[in-house]
């Protein structure tokens, strides 16, 4: 859209995993890491994000209940949609007592679950996006 190709673009994503075992879905996704780095040393998407839980916690003081209530509202919200994975009211107390750590700080509770899932959106140029009366969201960058 920038360089003036295309005025409207449409982008989609897409994954099914959960027919997959979980060390076979862990190798795909590793697939988008910085392999060399972090695949050969055993580094994980939760192993990573453990460690910048553990490196916020270290620069502004967060505590591990703050980072607790993300999941608790996560949780919230899914009981608010007929088609989540989990239907689950979670406390603070659930996520900080929970003894399945997945990568410090990062518990079962922390963690996203394997998923099926898709999305799409449509991008446009400017002044076209001026035709959409809804939804328009500017992307900066």
């Amino acid at each position: 859209i920038q360089s003036g190709m295309y005025k409207r673009v449409l982008v989609v994503g897409a994954e099914k995993m959960t027919s997959q075992p979980t060390a076979r879905v862990t190798e795909i996704l590793a697939q988008a890491s910085n392999r060399e780095w972090e695949a050969n040393i055993g580094m994980t998407f939760p192993s990573v994000f453990g460690l910048i839980a553990q490196r916020h916690m270290y620069r502004y003081g967060t505590t591990r209940e703050q980072i607790a209530s993300v999941a608790v509202k996560n949780h919230a919200h899914a009981l608010l949609n007929p088609h989540a994975h989990l239907h689950k009211n979670i406390t603070i107390e659930d996520v900080c007592g929970c003894t399945s750590m997945v990568a410090d700080p990062l518990n079962r509770y922390d963690c996203s679950l394997i998923s099926d899932g898709a999305s799409a959106m449509v991008l446009c140029a400017p002044d076209l996006a001026k035709e959409y009366q809804t939804n328009v969201v500017d992307i900066i960058g």
